[in-house]
Formats: C-alpha cells, structure tokens, sequence
C-alpha cells in the first residue's frame, strides 16, 4: 500500500508541474472514474443489466474525461458525439462477439480461484465480459477523438477557408499518424496481459493450441481487437462530424465573402 501511495504522490507532482491545471483535473478524474466503477459493479451484482451498465459508464466517463479536464467546447463536444456514435456501432460487433465466442473472462486457474471462493453465485459471466470489453474500448476512443479534434481544430483556425473535403484531406493526414500509435499502444497493453499468463501455462505443460484457446486468452485478444477497430472506426467518424459542422458554421461567411464586390 506504502508503494501505492508514492506512486501516486509522484504521478501527482509530475502532473501538477508539467500539465499545472489540467493535470490535477486529470488526476482527480481518475479518483472519479474509480468510485464510478465501483459503482457500476455494484449495480451488477444488485442484478443490473452488465452490459447497459456498462454503456452508461462509458458514455458518463468519457463525458467527465472530455468536460472536466478539457472544458466544454467544440472540440470536446465533437469527440463526445463521435465517442457516442462508435460506441454503438462497435457495441453491435462486441455482442455478437461476447455471445458467439461463449466469452466469460475467466481462465481455468481463475475458474479455479472463484469457485473456491464462492461456489454458488448466480451471475452470467458472458454480458460482463462484453461490459468489460466495452468499458476498455471507452479509454481508447475518448483519446484518439480528441487527439483528432484537437489537430484538425488548429487546422481550421489556421484557415477558415478550407472546404468540407479539404478539411477531410486534412484530418486523414493526421488520423494516419495518430491511428499507427494507438494500434501499437493496444498491442503492448496485451502483450503485458498476456506475457505472465502465457509463461505459467507454458510452465505447466500447456501446449499452444490449449493456450490460445483458453478463455482468458480470448477475452483479451477480443478486447484487443475490438479497441483496434473502436480507433479505426473513430478516426473518420470524427473528421467527417467535424468537417461538417466547421463548414456548415462557416459557410454564411463564406457565402458573403464571394458575393463581395470586386474592386
């Protein structure tokens, strides 16, 4: 717990100095988002739908997560409804995959470890699992449309003469760099989930086949996945919302500034 604290003392210190205001919002966010969630599996276990559960966290977190630390403006606005239209188009695919896959977030040696532990408990683990897939594709997301909104906002501040389909070109420029990292930051996030899981299983003679069919592995290949998806999706997503609301606000301007008269 004494490690906890100091790192926690330090991520604070390092947030406060180099990010000043916004780091300590993002800081306390984090103590937000961490008693909504223990109130989100609370209402689960009160037999709360998981899965709607889990799409109203996502849709308040990322709310907070855009409103609180970054302000209401239109760049947090456009990545709010960009977060909420990738939501539920990815929400679709994450319950065909929860239902298809018999996705239950538990591998054998957890199996093991929660029925010791309580043997009778009436839950069904597959719309959790989807709520968890849900819940860890909201982060990603939230990020990448902000990252996108933010660059194509100083494109159009910059120049606010640029059309719908110049402002697209724009904003798929950016999206191609910022999508190549997120991807590879959803990768290391797995392989760090995997690694001790993998090395055990290997260590008590598993072979690769039973390995990559265990339901752990799988419920973490289908979040990785599907995030990688989440982050495709949300890239064009946002550029078009954001082209068009930018083009639509500037159009009477532009509408006068041709029908000026020539000197």
């Amino acid at each position: 717990m004494t490690i906890i604290v100091t790192l926690a003392g330090i991520l604070f210190v390092l947030l406060a100095i180099i990010n000043r205001g916004r780091g300590v919002k993002a800081f306390l966010s984090l103590f937000v988002n961490f008693f909504m969630i223990v109130a989100a599996v609370w209402l689960i276990t009160k037999g709360w739908n998981a899965i709607l559960i889990a799409f109203i966290f996502s849709m308040v977190t990322s709310g907070f997560i855009l409103f609180f630390i970054n302000g209401i403006n239109s760049k947090t606005k456009i990545s709010y409804y960009a977060v909420a239209v990738t939501l539920l188009l990815v929400g679709i695919l994450i319950l065909y995959v929860g239902y298809a896959g018999h996705l239950s977030g538990f591998g054998m040696h957890l199996n093991d470890m929660y029925y010791r532990y309580e043997p009778n408990v009436s839950i069904n683990f597959t719309p959790v699992a989807i709520a968890v897939i849900l819940i860890g594709l909201t982060g990603a997301i939230t990020d990448t449309a902000l990252d996108i909104a933010t660059s194509l906002h100083e494109v159009h501040e910059n120049n606010k003469h640029l059309s719908f389909k110049e402002l697209i070109h724009s904003g798929n420029h950016m999206g191609k760099d910022i999508l190549g990292t997120m991807i590879n930051t959803l990768f290391f996030v797995f392989l760090g989930e995997i690694m001790a899981f993998i090395l055990a299983f290997q260590r008590n003679g598993y072979s690769f086949s039973e390995i990559i069919n265990e339901p752990f592995f799988l419920q973490e290949t289908a979040q990785l996945m599907v995030g990688c998806l989440g982050c495709i999706l949300i890239v064009p997503i946002t550029i078009l919302l954001q082209s068009y609301i930018y083009t639509k606000k500037a159009s009477p301007y532009k509408k006068s500034h041709r029908n000026e008269p020539r000197q």
